[in-house]
């Protein structure tokens, strides 16, 4: 170590301090290089986690209203009298207490179990439609319905998670050539939600009626329509989990509970007159309504513009026509008001363009208020339905009302084939022609795979080059120092210094200069090994 330290001080302080920051600069230029095309690459790897195309059944089914079932709460209504004895717009009858409170459009929640209680204790007035719930005070219910003719703000609701695609539609699809894999999910636009606290007025339902509707309040232009509801049903996958763990707080994190369908994540978009919805929040209980249902065959013909229409619904009312059973009422109000499925809402999420971009390819289209949930809660809101339309028959369903979930949603995968038969195109125009709204990510995926290579090449091409002018310029600093140094390594050597001894004096120096640029240490070790071994291998 002497020696080679009395060695390395015969070169001068310059030729130190400029081999040493040369092998600094080669690293850091090496370090630059590696990190573009490792940004590339987790770029590329991230988009190409899409679908190359997904879409949804979009149908346009023309509906003329949302239904939004609710109570409201009428304190010391029981007191008052049922007439109004008075003119000037103060509460002095029932009358005016329903009138105001309904006007407040503030959901009252109360479980159905206590409903079902009061009820059956008789409770119920009849003539009123109110229910006590002690000597003063009573609930009433309203229908709390959006007109949606024309409506510039609202899209029809026009997905359940009862229809879907049918077996001629998925063999036809997979004829084209192309397709690498196929996966299914359900996308629900015509569930209602409540929740404790709603407010109809903080939710400016009042914009989304038509302009020739009194209960419009003020159209703004340009505002795009949307879904009121709607619900991602996924598989629920821990990659699809740590997405959304990016938006909950960490005492809601439990990947269990949403693939158990107990927990959701809820997404909020500003609404037509600015702002959020503020009434809920994470920590919240989220219910899921029934599908509605008419059982009047007289309905019939209007029901596809003011019910969910479902295939079986006409053979439900047939088999309902004429069997009333004592428990009827309870069970529609049931239908009407409890809810099928209650899931907690781990994180309650303002739409942006970076929630978009994260949730792309999974969820179609955002609405103003739109959730993420398991599949398996999907499947607990079928069961649960038609536990409930079987206990109102008073029977199992037929076979004609075939009350299954369904899968609405599709997201494909190319293979190599596609690049070459034009696959993205058919899709698209199959899609097209069996009313499916889609994207395409195969433009996106194919620009950062060209952005990848262009990486790989650029700056794969500057980290060769750095190293091999590492080399290069190593092997004739190396080179310059072995006919400097001859005459004291010949000296040292007719001494009885071993050839060996010699190399690890060359070497040590060599490995102080090395470690300034430990990405190319190996390779610059070794090629001063073989040129000092060579040098001694001469002597």
């Amino acid at each position: 170590m002497s020696v080679s330290s009395r060695f390395i001080k015969e070169d001068g302080t310059l030729m130190i301090i400029g081999v040493r920051l040369f092998a600094l600069c080669i690293c850091m230029v090496i370090i630059f290089s590696s990190l573009k095309i490792q940004n590339a690459f987790k770029e590329y790897k991230n988009n190409d986690n899409m679908p190359d195309i997904y879409g949804y059944i979009d149908v346009n089914q023309d509906k003329t209203a949302l239904f939004m079932n609710y109570w409201y709460y009428l304190k010391d209504y029981n007191i008052l009298p049922q007439k109004s004895v008075s003119n000037n717009g103060e509460i002095t009858s029932r009358y005016d207490m329903r009138d105001y409170v309904c006007k407040q459009r503030i959901r009252y929640n109360i479980h159905f179990d206590k409903i079902k209680e009061l009820v059956e204790a008789g409770n119920m007035w009849d003539w009123n439609d109110a229910i006590k719930v002690n000597d003063s005070d009573s609930i009433g219910r309203s229908l709390g319905f959006i007109n949606m003719g024309q409506s510039k703000y609202l899209k029809d609701p026009n997905n359940n998670i009862l229809e879907g695609f049918s077996k001629e539609f998925i063999d036809e699809l997979m004829e084209i050539n192309g397709i690498n894999s196929v996966s299914y999910s359900a996308f629900e636009s015509e569930r209602s939600w409540f929740w404790d606290s709603q407010n109809y007025e903080k939710m400016q339902t009042f914009t989304f009626h038509s302009e020739n509707d009194s209960y419009h309040n003020e159209h703004l232009p340009d505002y795009g329509d949307r879904y009121l509801f709607s619900t991602e049903y996924a598989q629920p996958t821990k990659e699809l989990y740590n997405r959304l763990e990016k938006y909950i707080d960490k005492e809601y994190v439990d990947y269990e509970a949403f693939k158990e369908g107990k927990q959701v994540v809820l997404f909020l978009r500003n609404l037509p007159d600015g702002g959020y919805d503020d009434t809920i929040n994470a920590g919240d209980t989220l219910y899921y309504n029934y599908y509605q249902v008419s059982t009047d065959t007289y309905d019939k013909v209007s029901s596809k513009s003011y019910y969910y229409y479902f295939p079986y619904e006409e053979a439900f009312a047939e088999a309902k026509a004429g069997n009333k059973k004592n428990d009827d009422e309870l069970i529609e109000m049931e239908i009407d008001y409890d809810a099928c499925v209650a899931p907690q809402v781990a994180a309650v999420v303002k739409v942006t363009d970076e929630v978009i971009e994260d949730f792309k390819g999974i969820i179609p289209a955002f609405g103003y208020y739109t959730s993420i949930a398991s599949i398996n809660m999907a499947q607990q809101a079928v069961d649960r339905q038609k536990d409930v339309m079987e206990r109102y028959l008073g029977q199992e369903l037929s076979p004609d009302m075939d009350f299954e979930l369904s899968y609405n949603q599709i997201s494909i995968n190319y293979d190599l084939a596609s690049t070459f038969s034009a696959t993205n195109n058919k899709i698209g125009v199959y899609f097209n022609n069996n009313d499916i709204s889609y994207d395409s990510n195969v433009d996106v995926k194919n620009t950062y795979r060209t952005q990848l290579i262009n990486s790989i090449l650029q700056y794969g091409i500057t980290i060769i080059s750095m190293i091999v002018v590492h080399l290069l310029i190593m092997a004739i600093v190396v080179r310059n120092r072995m006919d400097r140094r001859y005459d004291k390594i010949k000296l040292l050597h007719g001494l009885g210094m071993r050839r060996g001894k010699i190399v690890r004096i060359c070497m040590a120096e060599a490995l102080r200069e090395s470690l300034w640029c430990v990405i190319t240490m190996p390779l610059i070790l070794l090629m001063e090994l073989l040129m000092y071994a060579e040098f001694v291998r001469k002597l």
